[in-house]
Parts: C-alpha cells; sequence; structure tokens
C-alpha cells in the first residue's frame, strides 16, 4: 500500500510539472518574513516590515498562496469546544490543532501585500476576496487595495453593498483615505446607499467617509 501511495504521489507530481521556486530576499524565503509581521519582538517585526517594503512583484505569488492558506478542516468545532473547555483542556486541544494559525498566516499575508505598497498590483482579485476574511485578514486587505489606484477602489466600491459588519466598515474607511481619489472612483454613489439601507453603525462609518473624501 505504501508504494502505491508514493506512485500514485510522483504520479501526480509529473501531472502538475516542477513547482516554481520559491521566492526569497536576503537569502531568505518571502513567507518567513511576512509570518514576522506577526512575531510578538518589535525589533523583529521592525526588521520584517523593512525588509517587505523592499518587495517586488516578483514575491505576490509566494504571499497569494500564504493568502490561500484554508482553515482546518475541524477548525469551528475546535474552536467551539476550546471556548467551552476548562482551561487546561482547552490549551492542550488548541495546541493539537489550532485552528487560528491559518487566519494567522492570512493576516500576515494580507498586512504584507498592504506594505508593499503599489508593487501588490497584481494580487488585487485576491484581496478583494479577502475582504470577505476573518476581521484581521479583511482589515489589512482593505487598506491594501485603497493602495492600489483605481483598480483597488472599485474592487473596494464593488464589495462594499454586499459585504457585513464589520468588513463593510473597513472598506469605508479605506475609501476614506483617498479623499477626492475616491470620489472620482464613483465610491460615493456606495457610500450614499448606506446610509438609507445599513445598519445604524455602518451609516455612521459611511457618513464618516463620506466627510472625509469631501466635496
Amino acid at each position: 500500500m505504501v508504494l502505491v501511495l508514493c506512485g500514485a504521489g510522483v504520479g501526480l507530481m509529473l501531472l502538475e510539472g516542477p513547482r516554481r521556486p520559491e521566492c526569497s530576499f536576503a537569502h531568505r524565503p518571502v513567507r518567513l518574513w511576512a509570518l514576522e509581521l506577526n512575531d510578538p519582538s518589535a525589533s523583529v517585526r521592525a526588521k520584517a516590515t523593512e525588509s517587505v517594503r523592499s518587495f517586488g512583484p516578483d514575491a505576490i505569488p509566494d504571499l497569494v498562496g500564504l493568502l490561500r492558506t484554508p482553515d482546518p478542516v475541524l477548525a469551528r468545532p475546535v474552536k467551539a469546544l476550546a471556548r467551552r473547555a476548562p482551561t487546561t483542556v482547552s490549551s492542550a486541544l488548541l495546541s493539537l490543532n489550532n485552528p487560528y494559525q491559518a487566519g494567522a498566516k492570512r493576516a500576515a499575508a494580507a498586512l504584507a501585500l498592504r506594505i508593499m505598497g503599489t508593487n501588490a498590483q497584481r494580487a488585487v482579485p485576491d484581496l478583494r476576496r479577502a475582504l470577505n476574511d476573518d476581521q484581521t485578514v479583511s482589515w489589512h486587505a482593505a487598506l491594501a487595495l485603497a493602495e492600489l489606484g483605481p483598480e483597488g477602489l472599485r474592487a473596494l466600491r464593488q464589495a462594499l453593498p454586499t459585504a457585513g459588519l464589520p468588513q463593510a466598515s473597513f472598506i469605508s474607511y479605506a475609501l476614506s483615505t483617498q479623499g477626492p481619489n475616491a470620489s472620482n472612483s464613483n465610491a460615493v454613489g456606495s457610500l450614499s446607499s448606506v446610509p438609507q439601507n445599513g445598519p445604524g453603525e455602518l451609516a455612521e462609518k459611511a457618513d464618516n467617509a463620506l466627510s472625509r473624501i469631501g466635496q
């Protein structure tokens, strides 16, 4: 059985073709630099931020791969059990199957793309999908898109009508950071419809965004 499984694995590798070499910066994979943006040490985060800011478009495929990290199959039941179980049991359960690890990786990737600024232009489609992710991922994705010119602003504007809270408030704030540029992207129409149809908290965020965009 082992031989059959190994043979099948080799066959799949042959069908998929050779894997693309992982992109590196300063002799380290870009994924490691991105993950260090979440490091508890301020000095480590500062060094990682400086490095990520120097990334070029070649780093995007690896960061997008990190942004697409799937949650474990048992993520939801493990989270539910961990919330209800005693602290010792909860800690042991999370050490065996941490359901938050995948989200942390996606958040690191979104933050890295945000730090890259205009060099992350090719990641617009994936950043738009990330707007519907966990709060931290969505926050960084929204701010990253706001810095990516008309295409990024268009993605934010198109995502706003169907976004729920708090993601919609992140999008509203991200649009407001661009001032007149957001007005030129027709974002005003999307934001103007929110106070009429959205919940109170979102309406307030949209009003604030419109006031920051200006006339």
